[in-house]
C-alpha cells in the first residue's frame, strides 16, 4: 500500500468539514477504496496531523477520525492555498523531485517556507 499525500490533504478537508458529532465514525470516499483510505488515515495519525481511534481488527485495518491536531490545521491550511502548493511543487520540481513523493515531514518543511518566502 502506499501513501498517497494527496489523498491525504483531502482527508484533512473532509475531517475538519465534519460536524462535531461525526467524531469517531468510519469515514468513506465514493472515488477511494477503503482500505487505501483506512491505510492512510493510520499514516496521518502516526504522523501526528490527525487524533484518532484504532480500531483494527481481525477484518483489517480501521482508524476512526476524531479531529484534527495543530498540526494537521497547520499542514491543510498550507496545502490548500493553491498559491503555496504549486509553489512548493516548483521547488521541488527544480531540484528533480516531485512533492508529493516526499517525507511528510519535507512536504511540511516545503509548504511552510513557501508560505513565508510568499509573505515576505
Amino acid at each position: 500500500m502506499k501513501r498517497d499525500i494527496e489523498l491525504i490533504i483531502r482527508l484533512l478537508a473532509v475531517i475538519e468539514e465534519r460536524p462535531a458529532e461525526d467524531s469517531g465514525l468510519e469515514l468513506y470516499l465514493d472515488d477511494v477504496d477503503d482500505e487505501h483510505v483506512q491505510y492512510n488515515l493510520g499514516l496521518m495519525k502516526e504522523a501526528g496531523l490527525i487524533k484518532a481511534i484504532d480500531a483494527t481488527s481481525s477484518d483489517g485495518i480501521q482508524y476512526l477520525p476524531i479531529r484534527l491536531t495543530w498540526t494537521g490545521h497547520d499542514f491543510l491550511d498550507s496545502a490548500r492555498s493553491e498559491t503555496v502548493l504549486s509553489k512548493a511543487k516548483e521547488v521541488a520540481s527544480k531540484q528533480g523531485l516531485e512533492l508529493m513523493k516526499l517525507p511528510i515531514d519535507i512536504v511540511k518543511n516545503v509548504l511552510t517556507k513557501v508560505t513565508l518566502e510568499l509573505l515576505v
